[in-house]
C-alpha cells in the first residue's frame, strides 16, 4: 500500500492530485494549440500581403509621424506626442524599439509588430477564456480563419498605421472573455486595456460595453478595467480637445438615409459576400444606382441581424455595440479630402473600410454562431447563413485574398545614401500609399 502510495505521490497524489496532473496535461497541450493558432495566423497574414516582409517599406504615418519622429526628437520626447489628434502609444513604443536597430531593418521591426498585434485576437481567443463561450471549437477555429481573411480589409493587414484597430478588438475579447483570477491574468487584462486605450479613441466604445457586461456578470474585476478604460479616455479626449486643429478633414458630411443604406449595403454586405472587388463591379449597375436596391439589401440585412441578436448571447451583442458605436464615429468625423460628400466617399469602393471593420468581424461570427447554435435559432435562419457564408468563403474572401503589393519606392537605396550623408544633413524618402507622404530625417 504504501509503495502504491509512493507511486501516486511521486506522479502528483492522489485524486485531487490526479485532477492537477491531468489539467497539467490539458494545459501543455492548450498552450501547443496557442502556439500552433499564432503561427497559423502570422503565417496567413504573410501571405495576404507577402511584401510586408519580403519588401518592408514604411507606410503612411508609419514613416512619416511615428520613426521620423522618434528619430529626429528621440524616441521618449516623441512617445506622447498625438497623431491626428489623439494618442497612439503602441505605435510609438515600437517606433521607440526601432531606435535600437539600424535604419535598414526599421519598416521590417515595424511590419513584424504589426502582423504580431493583428494576430494576437487569434492567440486569445484560443485560451480556456473562451471555453465556456465557445465551447465549440470548431466555430472557434472558423472565427479565427474568417477574422484573419476578411474581405474587403486592405490596409489593416501588416501595417502600424492601422495595428490599433487589431489591438482594440483585443482588448474587447479581453472584455468578453471569462474572467481569470490568477495574477498574471490580471496584469494581461490591464496592460491590453491601458495601452488600447492610449492608442487610439477606441476607449471612448469601451467604456459602454465594459459596463454593460459588469451590469450582467457583475464581476468585480470589471470595474477595474473600467476604471482604466476611463483614465485612458479622459486622456484622448483631453489631447483631441487641445489639438483640434490637427482633425484631418472638414468636408461635408452630406448624411442622407440612402448614402447611410449605400455604406451599409455596399461596404458591409455586398463586399464581405462577393468581395470588395464585386462590389466596385456591383457599383456600376444601374439598379445600384437607383436608391431602392441598396436600401432593399441594408434593410433586409441588419433586419436579419436584429432577429439574431434577439435570441443571441449577451457577449455577441455587445460585439455589434461597439462596432456600431465605432462605425457611429467614423460617419461623422471626416478624415480626409475628397471629391463629393464624405458619405460618398465612404460608399464608394475604392475606399477601403475602418469604420466598417469591426462591423464585418460581428457579422461574419454571428453567422458562425448562428450554424454552431443547435437550440432556439430557427432552421430558415440557418439556411440563410449557411448560404451567406458559403458565399463569402467562395467568392468574398478568395477575390480579396491577396493584397496588392505597395509600390516599391527602393528604401533600401535610400537608407545607403542617407548613411552617406554627413551630419545635419535631411532626407525626404518617399513613402506608400502616394506620394503625399514622405519621411524627412534629418542625420544625427
Amino acid at each position: 500500500m504504501r509503495a502504491a502510495d509512493a507511486q501516486i505521490e511521486a506522479i502528483g497524489g492522489l485524486e485531487t492530485n490526479g485532477q492537477q496532473i491531468y489539467q497539467k496535461r490539458w494545459w501543455d497541450r492548450r498552450w501547443l494549440v496557442i502556439l500552433v493558432a499564432s503561427l497559423v495566423a502570422c503565417v496567413l497574414i504573410f501571405l495576404r500581403r507577402p511584401d510586408a516582409l519580403l519588401n518592408p517599406q514604411f507606410f503612411a504615418e508609419d514613416g512619416t509621424y511615428y520613426y521620423s519622429q522618434a528619430y529626429n526628437l528621440g524616441g521618449l520626447r516623441a512617445l506622447l506626442l498625438p497623431v491626428a489628434g489623439y494618442l497612439l502609444l503602441s505605435a510609438r513604443l515600437v517606433a521607440l524599439v526601432a531606435m535600437y536597430f539600424p535604419l535598414s531593418w526599421a519598416p521590417a521591426i515595424f511590419n513584424v509588430c504589426a502582423i504580431l498585434m493583428q494576430a494576437a485576437p487569434v492567440s486569445f481567443l484560443f485560451t480556456s477564456r473562451f471555453d465556456h463561450l465557445i465551447p465549440n471549437w470548431y466555430a472557434r477555429g472558423a472565427i479565427a480563419l474568417l477574422y484573419l481573411a476578411i474581405p474587403n480589409s486592405y490596409n489593416l493587414d501588416a501595417t502600424l498605421t492601422y495595428a490599433q484597430w487589431h489591438l482594440a478588438l483585443l482588448a474587447l475579447l479581453v472584455v468578453i472573455a471569462t474572467p481569470r483570477s490568477g495574477r498574471v491574468w490580471k496584469i494581461f487584462d490591464g496592460a491590453v486595456i491601458l495601452l488600447s486605450g492610449l492608442s487610439g479613441p477606441y476607449c471612448l466604445a469601451l467604456a459602454p460595453v465594459i459596463l454593460l457586461r459588469w451590469w450582467r456578470t457583475r464581476n468585480k474585476q470589471l470595474l477595474g478595467l473600467f476604471a482604466i478604460d476611463l483614465f485612458t479616455a479622459a486622456v484622448q479626449v483631453a489631447v483631441l480637445l487641445a489639438n483640434m486643429s490637427a482633425q484631418r478633414g472638414q468636408e461635408p458630411i452630406g448624411a442622407s438615409v440612402v448614402e447611410l443604406a449605400r455604406i451599409v449595403a455596399g461596404q458591409l454586405f455586398m463586399a464581405t459576400l462577393f468581395s470588395g472587388k464585386g462590389y466596385a463591379v456591383i457599383n456600376t449597375t444601374s439598379w445600384w444606382a437607383s436608391s431602392w436596391f441598396p436600401i432593399l439589401v441594408s434593410v433586409c440585412g441588419v433586419g436579419f441581424i436584429a432577429l439574431m441578436l434577439y435570441r443571441a448571447p449577451q457577449e455577441l451583442r455587445l460585439l455589434w455595440l461597439f462596432a456600431a458605436l465605432i462605425f457611429g464615429s467614423g460617419l461623422l468625423a471626416p478624415i480626409g479630402s475628397f471629391s463629393g460628400t464624405y458619405w460618398q466617399q465612404l460608399a464608394h469602393p475604392v475606399w477601403y473600410p475602418r469604420f466598417e471593420f469591426y462591423l464585418i468581424v460581428a457579422w461574419l461570427t454571428t453567422l458562425v454562431w448562428i450554424l454552431a447554435k443547435t437550440t432556439h435559432v430557427p432552421v430558415a435562419a440557418r439556411r440563410v447563413a449557411l448560404v451567406l457564408l458559403a458565399l463569402t468563403c467562395m467568392m468574398g474572401i478568395p477575390l480579396d485574398w491577396q493584397y496588392p503589393a505597395f509600390t516599391d519606392n527602393h528604401y533600401q537605396a535610400y537608407v545607403q545614401r542617407f548613411e552617406q550623408m554627413p551630419p545635419g544633413s535631411r532626407m525626404d524618402i518617399p513613402l506608400n500609399p502616394d506620394p503625399y507622404w514622405t519621411m524627412t530625417l534629418i542625420k544625427h
